[in-house]
C-alpha cells in the first residue's frame, strides 16, 4: 500500500480526532532485519498484504512472506545462474 492510498482510507474511514491502534511496516524497517529484501520483493510482498493477507495473524504472517519471498528469489537466482 502506498502512503497516500493509506491517508486517504484512514481519511475515509475514521474522524481525525479517533484514537485507532496501527502497525506500520516500511522498507527500511524490514531491511534492517533481511538484507537481502530487493525493492522488487518488497512491491510484491505489499500489493499481498493489501489484497491477499489473512489479517488475524498479521505479523507473523508478514514476517514468514518475506522470508518465502527471499527464499524464493534466492532459489529463482540459482537456478538462472546454475
Amino acid at each position: 500500500m502506498k502512503v497516500q492510498d493509506a491517508i486517504d482510507q484512514l481519511t475515509e474511514m475514521y474522524d481525525l480526532d479517533e484514537n485507532i491502534i496501527i502497525g506500520w511496516w516500511s522498507y527500511d524497517f524490514v531491511k534492517e532485519d533481511n538484507p537481502e529484501l530487493t525493492k522488487e520483493i518488497w512491491e510484491d510482498i505489499t500489493d499481498w498484504s493489501e489484497y491477499r493477507m489473512d489479517w488475524s495473524n498479521i505479523n507473523e504472517d508478514i514476517g514468514w512472506y518475506i522470508f518465502d519471498k527471499i527464499e524464493e528469489v534466492a532459489k529463482a537466482k540459482e537456478n538462472s545462474d546454475g
